[in-house]
């Protein structure tokens, strides 16, 4: 699940990993240059909602660029029993092929919410569903999946991702960051396992859950 959040739409995103000795780079073949990143902190714990998390700081520089990267990494965000909800509701979807922006592959995506409403997730500019010929039958279609995945991501999205953006970014956000996009994607072996590294520019802070 990704989320992208905004008080103004200007920003950055890095998907990473961590392990518990501290945060590591991905790398791969097509992506143009090497990131760095350190040096690894010692992990910590941070209080989301009603549970304490086990967390992981680090920051990425990239040649050429005066700016680092911060990024943080929560363990466990969502409950064992929410993924495999989600992972269940997820199988049977027909999800957008459309090329993605970023390598020119299927995104197997799906927009979940825009702007906290579903009609404005159907109306994505370059997506399937504002296509005229059955665009409006896809996007009712798939309401009833928006609707149900909602009532799992709401919850998780209006208790710990957006206090805790609003918080860690105080200076940015000023309190008032809510999420702009929500949306699902999939990634197995026969479909695709990756995704480049790229600056998400309409997002303040972009938040991953794998």
């Amino acid at each position: 699940i990704n989320a992208e959040y905004g008080a103004s739409p200007t920003g950055w995103c890095f998907r990473g990993r961590y392990a518990s000795a501290g945060l590591g780079c991905f790398s791969h073949p097509a992506w143009p240059f090497p990131c760095t990143i350190g040096p690894a902190l010692p992990n910590t714990t941070e209080m989301i909602h009603d549970r304490e998390l086990v967390r992981a700081d680090g920051a990425l520089s990239w040649p050429g660029l005066e700016h680092p990267a911060r990024l943080v990494v929560l363990e466990r965000l969502l409950r064992p029993k929410e993924a495999d909800a989600i992972v269940e509701l997820m199988a049977p979807a027909n999800l957008d092929s459309d090329p993605d922006s970023v390598d020119g592959m299927a995104t197997h995506e799906l927009y979940l919410e825009k702007s906290g409403t579903f009609d404005a997730a159907s109306r994505i500019p370059g997506k399937p569903e504002t296509n005229l010929r059955d665009g409006a039958q896809r996007s009712a279609e798939r309401l009833p999946l928006r609707e149900q995945l909602a009532t799992i991501a709401r919850p998780v999205v209006d208790q710990r991702i957006t206090p805790f953006v609003n918080r860690e970014y105080e200076a940015e956000c000023g309190g008032r960051c809510t999420a702009c996009f929500s949306l699902v994607r999939r990634y197995r072996a026969e479909d695709r396992r990756s995704h480049a590294m790229h600056f998400d520019i309409q997002a303040l802070v972009t938040v991953v859950i794998s």
